[in-house]
Protein backbone atom coordinates (compact mmCIF):
# COMPACT_ATOMS: atom_id res chain seq x y z
CA UNK A 1 0.00 0.00 0.00
CA UNK A 2 2.95 2.08 1.02
CA UNK A 3 4.50 2.14 -2.46
CA UNK A 4 1.10 3.07 -4.33
CA UNK A 5 1.17 5.89 -2.47
CA UNK A 6 4.62 7.00 -3.40
CA UNK A 7 3.17 6.34 -6.76
CA UNK A 8 -0.25 8.32 -6.53
CA UNK A 9 2.54 11.53 -4.85
CA UNK A 10 4.93 10.83 -7.56
CA UNK A 11 2.14 11.58 -10.13
CA UNK A 12 0.63 14.27 -8.38
CA UNK A 13 3.51 16.14 -8.31
CA UNK A 14 4.01 16.50 -12.46
CA UNK A 15 0.09 17.34 -13.00
CA UNK A 16 -0.74 19.59 -9.73
CA UNK A 17 -0.65 23.23 -11.65
CA UNK A 18 2.02 25.06 -9.55
CA UNK A 19 0.27 27.55 -7.40
CA UNK A 20 1.08 31.07 -7.52
CA UNK A 21 0.93 31.61 -3.69
CA UNK A 22 0.63 34.86 -2.52
CA UNK A 23 1.12 34.21 1.04
CA UNK A 24 4.55 32.52 0.49
CA UNK A 25 5.39 35.51 -1.88
CA UNK A 26 5.16 37.75 1.42
CA UNK A 27 6.72 35.15 3.50
CA UNK A 28 9.75 35.23 1.02
CA UNK A 29 9.59 38.67 0.64
CA UNK A 30 9.28 39.70 4.50
CA UNK A 31 12.45 37.30 5.24
CA UNK A 32 14.76 38.82 2.71
CA UNK A 33 13.65 42.94 3.49
CA UNK A 34 14.37 41.94 7.28
CA UNK A 35 18.12 40.49 7.04
CA UNK A 36 16.86 36.38 7.03
CA UNK A 37 18.35 34.14 4.53
CA UNK A 38 15.86 32.08 1.89
CA UNK A 39 17.43 28.02 2.77
CA UNK A 40 16.88 25.06 0.55
CA UNK A 41 17.14 21.36 1.17
CA UNK A 42 15.97 18.13 -0.32
CA UNK A 43 15.82 14.87 0.20
CA UNK A 44 16.93 13.83 4.00
CA UNK A 45 14.89 10.81 3.43
CA UNK A 46 15.66 10.60 7.63
CA UNK A 47 14.16 7.23 7.61
CA UNK A 48 15.10 4.90 4.93
CA UNK A 49 13.15 1.31 4.25
CA UNK A 50 15.96 -1.83 5.43
CA UNK A 51 15.42 -3.74 2.22
CA UNK A 52 13.48 -2.51 -1.52
CA UNK A 53 10.09 -3.97 -0.72
CA UNK A 54 9.85 -4.18 2.79
CA UNK A 55 7.87 -1.77 5.06
CA UNK A 56 10.81 -2.06 8.01
CA UNK A 57 12.66 1.15 8.29
CA UNK A 58 16.14 2.66 10.01
CA UNK A 59 17.44 6.25 10.59
CA UNK A 60 19.53 7.36 7.53
CA UNK A 61 23.28 7.36 8.76
CA UNK A 62 24.48 10.88 10.31
CA UNK A 63 20.75 11.27 11.60
CA UNK A 64 21.78 13.09 14.66
CA UNK A 65 24.36 15.27 13.00
CA UNK A 66 22.14 16.21 9.72
CA UNK A 67 19.63 17.61 12.65
CA UNK A 68 21.96 19.44 14.18
CA UNK A 69 23.66 21.09 11.96
CA UNK A 70 20.22 21.85 10.25
CA UNK A 71 19.65 23.83 13.88
CA UNK A 72 22.94 25.63 14.33
CA UNK A 73 22.59 26.75 10.42
CA UNK A 74 18.83 27.37 10.46
CA UNK A 75 18.53 30.64 12.31
CA UNK A 76 14.96 32.94 14.05
CA UNK A 77 14.27 35.26 11.11
CA UNK A 78 15.33 32.32 8.39
CA UNK A 79 12.90 30.69 6.26
CA UNK A 80 13.44 27.27 5.08
CA UNK A 81 11.87 26.03 1.52
CA UNK A 82 12.30 22.16 1.71
CA UNK A 83 12.11 20.88 -1.35
CA UNK A 84 10.61 16.53 -0.82
CA UNK A 85 11.16 13.36 1.03
CA UNK A 86 11.33 13.72 4.09
CA UNK A 87 11.66 10.01 4.45
CA UNK A 88 10.97 6.85 3.07
CA UNK A 89 7.48 6.55 1.87
CA UNK A 90 7.68 3.29 4.01
CA UNK A 91 8.19 5.19 7.23
CA UNK A 92 4.70 5.38 8.80
CA UNK A 93 6.37 6.45 12.43
CA UNK A 94 3.94 9.40 12.64
CA UNK A 95 5.12 10.22 16.20
CA UNK A 96 8.43 9.63 16.01
CA UNK A 97 8.93 11.78 12.84
CA UNK A 98 6.27 14.84 14.03
CA UNK A 99 8.46 14.92 17.34
CA UNK A 100 11.44 14.93 15.07
CA UNK A 101 9.89 17.91 12.72
CA UNK A 102 8.77 19.88 15.56
CA UNK A 103 12.34 19.68 17.09
CA UNK A 104 13.99 21.02 13.66
CA UNK A 105 11.49 23.44 12.86
CA UNK A 106 10.30 25.13 16.13
CA UNK A 107 8.78 28.22 15.30
CA UNK A 108 10.70 29.41 12.15
CA UNK A 109 9.10 29.56 8.81
CA UNK A 110 8.75 26.78 6.76
CA UNK A 111 7.26 25.52 3.40
CA UNK A 112 7.30 22.24 1.89
CA UNK A 113 7.21 21.36 -1.45
CA UNK A 114 5.99 17.62 -1.63
CA UNK A 115 7.73 14.80 -2.69
CA UNK A 116 6.89 11.44 -3.71
CA UNK A 117 7.18 9.73 -0.82
CA UNK A 118 5.69 12.43 1.32
CA UNK A 119 2.40 10.41 2.02
CA UNK A 120 1.15 11.61 5.01
CA UNK A 121 -1.89 14.43 4.41
CA UNK A 122 -1.40 18.11 4.49
CA UNK A 123 -3.00 19.04 7.43
CA UNK A 124 -0.45 16.61 9.53
CA UNK A 125 3.02 18.58 7.72
CA UNK A 126 1.43 21.99 9.25
CA UNK A 127 1.04 20.15 12.98
CA UNK A 128 4.48 19.42 12.80
CA UNK A 129 5.24 23.14 11.73
CA UNK A 130 5.35 23.49 7.78
CA UNK A 131 3.51 26.94 7.29
CA UNK A 132 2.36 26.00 3.75
CA UNK A 133 2.72 22.54 2.07
CA UNK A 134 2.23 22.40 -2.02
CA UNK A 135 2.94 20.56 -4.98
CA UNK A 136 5.59 23.19 -6.54
CA UNK A 137 5.04 27.26 -6.53
CA UNK A 138 6.25 29.88 -8.07
CA UNK A 139 8.18 33.30 -6.82
CA UNK A 140 9.12 35.92 -9.03
CA UNK A 141 10.82 33.80 -12.13
CA UNK A 142 11.49 30.71 -10.18
CA UNK A 143 9.44 27.26 -10.15
CA UNK A 144 10.11 25.48 -6.84
CA UNK A 145 9.15 21.42 -7.30
CA UNK A 146 10.06 18.04 -6.13
CA UNK A 147 10.70 16.35 -9.34
CA UNK A 148 12.08 18.62 -11.97
CA UNK A 149 9.66 19.69 -14.60
CA UNK A 150 9.17 21.35 -18.11
CA UNK A 151 8.64 24.79 -17.68
CA UNK A 152 8.25 28.35 -18.92
CA UNK A 153 10.32 30.03 -15.92
CA UNK A 154 13.67 31.80 -15.97
CA UNK A 155 14.52 28.75 -13.57
CA UNK A 156 13.38 25.85 -12.11
CA UNK A 157 14.72 24.80 -8.61
CA UNK A 158 14.38 21.11 -7.49
CA UNK A 159 15.22 18.44 -5.41
CA UNK A 160 14.78 14.48 -6.72
CA UNK A 161 17.51 13.45 -8.25
CA UNK A 162 20.08 13.31 -6.02
CA UNK A 163 22.53 15.20 -7.28
CA UNK A 164 25.25 17.24 -6.27
CA UNK A 165 28.03 18.11 -8.40
CA UNK A 166 30.72 19.01 -6.10
CA UNK A 167 30.33 15.67 -4.22
CA UNK A 168 30.34 13.87 -7.78
CA UNK A 169 32.01 15.43 -9.97
CA UNK A 170 32.32 12.01 -11.94
CA UNK A 171 28.83 12.18 -12.47
CA UNK A 172 26.29 13.65 -14.58
CA UNK A 173 22.40 15.21 -13.35
CA UNK A 174 20.34 12.94 -16.05
CA UNK A 175 17.44 14.95 -16.90
CA UNK A 176 14.56 13.05 -18.60
CA UNK A 177 12.54 16.39 -19.52
CA UNK A 178 14.10 19.36 -21.45
CA UNK A 179 16.99 20.76 -19.60
CA UNK A 180 16.03 24.57 -19.08
CA UNK A 181 17.90 26.10 -16.19
CA UNK A 182 17.09 23.61 -13.85
CA UNK A 183 19.20 23.21 -10.66
CA UNK A 184 19.14 20.05 -8.26
CA UNK A 185 19.14 20.77 -4.82
CA UNK A 186 20.81 17.98 -2.74
CA UNK A 187 23.36 17.29 -0.17
CA UNK A 188 24.49 13.90 0.92
CA UNK A 189 24.54 14.92 4.58
CA UNK A 190 21.00 16.97 4.23
CA UNK A 191 23.12 20.16 4.29
CA UNK A 192 20.54 23.33 3.71
CA UNK A 193 21.65 25.51 0.65
CA UNK A 194 21.29 29.32 0.60
CA UNK A 195 19.15 30.43 -2.49
CA UNK A 196 21.60 33.14 -4.07
CA UNK A 197 23.96 30.60 -3.65
CA UNK A 198 21.92 28.07 -5.73
CA UNK A 199 21.07 30.81 -7.91
CA UNK A 200 24.35 31.71 -8.77
CA UNK A 201 25.41 27.71 -9.52
CA UNK A 202 23.44 27.60 -12.68
CA UNK A 203 26.06 28.41 -14.94
CA UNK A 204 28.57 26.07 -13.64
CA UNK A 205 25.47 23.54 -13.03
CA UNK A 206 24.95 23.47 -16.95
CA UNK A 207 28.24 21.97 -17.27
CA UNK A 208 27.08 18.60 -15.61
CA UNK A 209 23.68 17.80 -17.33
CA UNK A 210 22.89 15.44 -19.77
CA UNK A 211 19.36 15.15 -21.26
CA UNK A 212 18.10 11.21 -22.06
CA UNK A 213 17.02 12.20 -24.93
CA UNK A 214 15.26 8.56 -25.59
CA UNK A 215 13.20 9.14 -22.24
CA UNK A 216 12.31 12.94 -23.81
CA UNK A 217 11.22 11.95 -26.95
CA UNK A 218 9.41 8.86 -25.48
CA UNK A 219 7.28 11.02 -23.00
CA UNK A 220 6.73 13.61 -25.60
CA UNK A 221 5.38 11.11 -28.27
CA UNK A 222 3.32 9.27 -26.02
CA UNK A 223 1.48 12.95 -24.76
CA UNK A 224 1.08 13.18 -28.97
CA UNK A 225 -0.65 10.01 -29.54
CA UNK A 226 -2.65 10.23 -25.80
CA UNK A 227 -2.98 13.89 -25.08
CA UNK A 228 -3.80 12.98 -21.35
CA UNK A 229 -2.42 14.61 -18.65
CA UNK A 230 -2.18 11.49 -16.26
CA UNK A 231 -0.93 9.51 -18.79
CA UNK A 232 2.02 12.26 -19.35
CA UNK A 233 2.67 12.15 -15.77
CA UNK A 234 2.66 8.35 -15.88
CA UNK A 235 5.02 8.07 -18.51
CA UNK A 236 7.71 10.64 -16.54
CA UNK A 237 7.40 8.69 -13.63
CA UNK A 238 8.59 5.86 -15.19
CA UNK A 239 11.60 7.36 -15.72
CA UNK A 240 12.38 7.92 -11.91
CA UNK A 241 16.13 7.53 -10.97
CA UNK A 242 17.55 3.92 -9.93
CA UNK A 243 17.92 3.00 -6.82
CA UNK A 244 22.12 3.37 -7.23
CA UNK A 245 21.05 6.94 -7.38
CA UNK A 246 19.90 6.61 -3.84
CA UNK A 247 22.98 7.08 -1.94
CA UNK A 248 22.02 7.88 1.74
CA UNK A 249 22.88 4.86 3.79
CA UNK A 250 20.84 3.58 6.70
CA UNK A 251 22.48 3.72 10.63
CA UNK A 252 23.80 0.22 11.25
Amino acid sequence: MSKRKEDIEEIKSYVKDEEHNKEIDKLIDSTMKNGGKIWLASDWHLFKRIKKGERACKKRAGFDKLIDNVKKKWKDGDMLIYLGDICDGEFKGKNELGNVLKDIIGDKKCVLVRGNNDTFDDEWYKSCGFNYVVYRFKWNDILFSHPPVEHDYGMNIHGHIHFNYKQEPERKAEYWVPYNNHVCVFDKDGGLMELRDVIRMLGEYKKHVKENKEKIDSTHDMIEKNQNVFEYAVGVFLHEYEDEFDNIPIEE
